[in-house]
This record gives C-alpha cells, sequence and structure tokens, in this order.
C-alpha cells in the first residue's frame, strides 16, 4: 500500500501555505498541480491558507492510491522551489525566511523518500521494458517457427517444386529480419533466385535443395552472375545438403561469396542464432580470412 509519512505530510502543509501571500496565487497554483480537480471541490480558497493547504494534502492522503503521482510532484516542486517573487513584491521578509525552512524541511525530509521512487520507478520501467522484450521476442520466434513448419514440409514436397518453395522461405526469413528482400526473378535470360539489401551492400541468392552436396561448377556459376552485376554486389549462396571441400575453395576465390547450408538456417529457425549477425559474421570470416563457408554452430561456440 502506497504510504507518506505524517512528518512529510505536516511538511508538505507548511511549505504550501507559505510560498505564496496572495490566496487565489495559492489556489491557481493547487488546480494547476494536479489532473483531476474534482479533489477540490468545496475547498474555500477565501480561508487561511493554511486550512486551505492542509484540507487539500489531507484529501490527497485519504485517496492516495487515485492521487500519489500528484503527490509526488507537488513534493518535487515544493522541495526545489525558488520562486519568492511574490512575497518579495509586498516586502514579507519574514514569511520568506519562513518559507524557506519550511522547503529545506521539507527537501531534508524527503530526500530519501524521492530517491526511492526514483528507483521504483526506474525498476518498473525495466519491468515494463524487459517483459515487452519477451513478448517480441515470444512473437518473433511464433513467426519464425511458421516459417520452420514450411521448412520443415519441404522433403514432402515433390522435387520438382523444392526449389520454388525453398526461395519463398528464405525471402521470408529476410523479411523477418527486415531485410529488402526481392524474390526470384529474370534478366537477360539468368535465373536469379532472390535479392536484398544488407549493411548498404546488395547481395544475389541462389538456393538449392538437393540430397548432394553443391560443387564447384555450381559455384563457378554463381559467381558468374555476381560479377556480371555491379563490382560490389556480393552473393549468399544457400544450400541445404552443404557444400564440397572444393566447392568452398573455390567460393572463397575472390571473396566476393559467403556460404550457408541446411543446419545453419535451422539454428536461425529454431530463434538460435539471428540471421543478421550470422550475415555479419560470415561476411567478417571472408573478409578477414577467406572462409567463405563459417558455419552458425560456431557463433554457438564462440
Amino acid at each position: 500500500m502506497k504510504q507518506i509519512s505524517p512528518e512529510i505530510l505536516r511538511a508538505m502543509k507548511d511549505a504550501l501555505s507559505t510560498i505564496y501571500w496572495y490566496k487565489n496565487s495559492l489556489e491557481d497554483f493547487i488546480k494547476n498541480s494536479i489532473r483531476n480537480t474534482t479533489i477540490i471541490i468545496g475547498i474555500d480558497f477565501s480561508a487561511n491558507k493554511r486550512e486551505v493547504a492542509s484540507l487539500f494534502i489531507d484529501r490527497l492522503n485519504r485517496k492516495i492510491d487515485h492521487y500519489y503521482d500528484d503527490i509526488i510532484h507537488i513534493i518535487e516542486v515544493l522541495s526545489n522551489w525558488t520562486d519568492f517573487s511574490e512575497l518579495l513584491a509586498v516586502d514579507k521578509k519574514e514569511q520568506i525566511l519562513e518559507c524557506k525552512r519550511n522547503i529545506k524541511r521539507l527537501s531534508e525530509l524527503t530526500r530519501a523518500f524521492l530517491q526511492k521512487q526514483e528507483t521504483h520507478i526506474k525498476s518498473k520501467e525495466y519491468k515494463e521494458r524487459h517483459e515487452e522484450k519477451l513478448r517480441a521476442q515470444k512473437y518473433s520466434q511464433e513467426k519464425l517457427d511458421c516459417i520452420y513448419d514450411d521448412f520443415k514440409k519441404l522433403n514432402f514436397e515433390p522435387p520438382q517444386k523444392r526449389g520454388y518453395i525453398l526461395e519463398k522461405i528464405i525471402k521470408a526469413v529476410g523479411e523477418h529480419f527486415d531485410l529488402d528482400s526481392k524474390a526470384s526473378y529474370k534478366i537477360s535470360g539468368e535465373q536469379i533466385d532472390g535479392a536484398f539489401c544488407f549493411d548498404s551492400v546488395d547481395y544475389l541468392l541462389e538456393t538449392k535443395f538437393c540430397e548432394k552436396l553443391v560443387d564447384h561448377t555450381s559455384i563457378i556459376l554463381f559467381k558468374e552472375k555476381i560479377e556480371n552485376k555491379n563490382k560490389l554486389t556480393l552473393g549468399l549462396f544457400i544450400s541445404i545438403s552443404g557444400f564440397t571441400e572444393t566447392a568452398k575453395k573455390t567460393a572463397a576465390q575472390g571473396r566476393n561469396m559467403i556460404l550457408m547450408d541446411g543446419y545453419d538456417l535451422v539454428l536461425v529457425l529454431e530463434g538460435r542464432v539471428d540471421y543478421l549477425a550470422l550475415l555479419r559474421e560470415k561476411k567478417k570470416k571472408s573478409s578477414q580470412e577467406g572462409l567463405a563457408f563459417y558455419p552458425a554452430i560456431s557463433i554457438l561456440s564462440s
């Protein structure tokens, strides 16, 4: 249950009743300090300022669960009050001194209290952000699970359809990770299985779903497609069955191609490896070490 100590409530009343000389100024302050002014209905603002402040604070405290944020706001404002212009204008030096003592007293009483509130708020915000992150992760994984279900059904599809369905699955993965993905297309009689832009670099996509390991011949053909485009264009070759060692060495020549196999894709679809992180790591290994194929499992074990 939310609570504010009697000492702090008394200090609030003392400070609030002395920051202004004119009663209408106090009335304006009170009205502007709360979100719901129904709490002040019936308060006689022509009465003694101490009586008005006391009645107002007591009403807020009685409905503390509803007005807790308003009370905290008023405490913060009063604890940092520095505007004595109205009291100076009417030359009320004694009240200024009294007001400063009241503000100092309130500030001393509420310093630890406000720090605790700030810690509580930060903790609550962190919890809310964490819960939102978990919800987003769950939703994201549910979407990946749907793509994974389609992937697992590939073995039951007619061989002539598997390649086309795989292209759609890879495009769906790219879109899930917010890549600018393009479906398969033909240009000058050349078949391109897809394309995407990642880290400001254009990639051509080649996909294979066959029982045999992809050999160097397929790699050479894909290299020709890449080299016929802009010199900055790179290629991603996805072979569900994997690649021969000769194919990997051929792909590494020129360092314009990275390779991905079926197990890499499974780790992505299971949510164990981030697709974008995997692409970056493969690109880095290609650029720095001349490795066209860097397995996703290595990210988990590194």
